[in-house]
């Protein structure tokens, strides 16, 4: 009988590590935990058909195994730091500056620390200035570490204390901007509700060629809405910053999207979530049809706004005073253009001079995409005068680098990202890009988020296609009455305080005291003052965001 439980459960653990391998192969982006849960939980069904003994074995056995895995791990990070500490160490060695005033050796594993970073192949290394030497000395001999220990880059970071005593360098073996970022570690991946509904919130879509986290707005709270033109060549990662900000864009309430998918492959993931999308030729007469009556209602609505609100959040358009920002996405000008003949494109681009040149302030954000932006594409009046933002990813010439406002002089441009061609058939700068016209001109390295990802991360969000039968103006009373109604399921009002631009449905789920705490949070954010101070009161509200609108108020 014990031999008979000893085969069982060997049989069971083969079974377990089986199915994490299929995990690991059938979807690489799997989270460990779940992986691990998986297979010593058959481990442990399989005990459980035995007595309490090997019950408590195999609990022991699975942690065992967990924890000599872990050590090992850790194990392997410390050795090898402790020899790049060496490495480090003979260099200082070698160097005048730090030996006594005898000029004997001094032990120089005391002035130096080195720590991980989050990107692979880089550390930080505090090194400690020695007595009766400044800063300034230590920092000069940096290319002689870079020289020796064989560095890709080391980047001197700012220093908050210019009189401590420490010189805090990146030592690269390889570039922050060609390292690989983790897709998981994005930002817009991890938002608080706080920044999700915060349609002024600069979204961390990188990295700088510090390491430091590398953010864009889609709209200022003083500045208006941000338009911003996305070039580079094929294959070089310019959708990878746009499909993290359409996921910041339809996560909000307060942000409406439009998109025009130029390439037909790219952003259908985002269809069911956006006011407006188009593929064809016919789907882009329409859309701009859709932009111009939207900017002709914004500019009637604003004006008349501005006379009968004297406590405005600001003169421009904002979703407090005036209701939803609006997100517009073109991807891959250059694919639509090359089905239009030149009176097409010229009535086209006359369309876009007329919405773009407006859009700032009547908040109408815009992201343009291209592999060029020649003038025949999108004309020298629409770059100039309507963009805020450029972003150039690699390019092949400076000529295609000035079409989105770099010059040749300028020390930051994306005629100068390279990289080499790896075996997968990526370059190593797929995602590097220069920017350049807001808060700082400088190079940085972007997320790229599967499309798994984003499915997940809209998978709460209630399509809006399926929200748009509902409300019409011949339903709205009734959606009221929904509201109100004290058998309505939950997940009915939740879906319901998704409809955007509603707050008389808003006002009667406000009433409500069987909403849950996510949906009673949502409604909290809204616009609507009256439906603010009427949740504030809800027992389904969390502490934090009652404390928030009591602040407010």
């Amino acid at each position: 009988m014990f031999w008979i439980k000893i085969v069982s459960l060997l049989t069971f653990a083969i079974v377990a590590n089986t199915v994490r391998l299929v995990l690991w192969f059938a979807h690489k982006n799997y989270r460990r935990p779940l992986e691990f849960a998986t297979g010593y939980a058959l481990i442990v069904v399989a005990a459980l058909v035995a007595d309490a003994r090997f019950v408590s074995a195999v609990v022991v056995v699975a942690l065992v195994a967990l924890g000599w895995k872990y050590l090992g791990k850790m194990s392997k990070l410390r050795k090898k730091r402790f020899a790049y500490v060496d490495a480090v160490a003979r260099v200082m060695d070698s160097l005048p500056l730090w030996r006594d005033a005898d000029g004997k050796q001094i032990n120089v594993r005391k002035l130096l620390t080195v720590s991980d970073t989050t990107m692979t192949g880089v550390y930080k290394v505090d090194l400690f200035t020695p007595a009766g030497h400044h800063d300034e000395e230590v920092i000069k001999v940096l290319p002689v570490f870079r020289s020796q220990l064989g560095l890709a880059e080391s980047i001197l970071l700012a220093d908050d204390n210019p009189f401590d005593g420490i010189v805090s360098v990146l030592f690269c073996e390889v570039s922050p901007l060609e390292t690989r970022l983790a897709s998981e570690d994005a930002p817009v991946l991890n938002l608080s509700l706080r920044d999700e509904y915060d349609p002024y919130h600069w979204l961390g879509v990188g990295v700088d060629a510090n390491g430091s986290s590398y953010s864009l707005p889609l709209f200022l709270e003083e500045g208006g809405s941000v338009r911003q033109l996305c070039a580079g060549a094929s294959g070089s990662g310019k959708s990878s910053i746009i499909r993290q900000q359409l996921v910041q864009a339809c996560l909000n309430p307060n942000i409406d999207v439009a998109i025009f998918d130029g390439k037909g492959s790219e952003f259908g993931i985002f269809a069911p979530y956006v006011s407006n999308f188009g593929l064809s030729t016919a789907d882009f007469w329409n859309q701009i049809r859709f932009m111009e009556e939207e900017i002709s209602r914004r500019g009637k609505a604003l004006n008349a706004n501005k006379l009968s609100q004297s406590d405005r959040l600001s003169q421009s358009w904002n979703h407090m005073n005036d209701g939803n920002y609006l997100l517009w996405v073109w991807d891959e000008i250059g694919a639509t253009m090359a089905g239009f003949d030149s009176k097409q494109r010229h009535e086209a681009m006359t369309k876009i001079y007329g919405i773009l040149s407006v859009a700032r302030s009547l908040g109408v954000g815009a992201v343009f995409s291209s592999q060029t932006f020649k003038s025949d594409l999108l004309t020298t009046q629409i770059r100039d005068n309507c963009f805020d933002v450029s972003l150039g990813f690699k390019m092949n010439s400076n000529q295609e680098a000035a079409y989105i406002g770099f010059d040749v002089a300028d020390e930051i441009t994306p005629a100068n990202i390279k990289g080499k061609v790896q075996k997968s058939g990526k370059s190593s700068t797929v995602g590097t890009f220069a920017m350049k016209g807001i808060d700082r001109n400088a190079y940085g390295k972007s997320y790229y988020i599967t499309d798994q990802q984003i499915k997940k991360a809209l998978s709460n969000l209630a399509p809006l296609t399926e929200i748009d039968t509902l409300v019409t103006h011949e339903d709205i009373d009734v959606l009221v009455r929904v509201a109100y109604n004290s058998e309505t399921e939950p997940t009915t009002l939740d879906k319901l305080s998704k409809i955007r631009n509603r707050p008389d449905v808003h006002r009667a789920l406000a009433s409500s005291t069987r909403l849950e705490s996510d949906t009673a949070s949502r409604l909290s954010h809204s616009a609507d003052d009256v439906t603010r101070s009427i949740i504030r009161e809800n027992p389904s509200l969390p502490e934090d965001d009652r404390l928030r609108l009591c602040k407010e108020n």
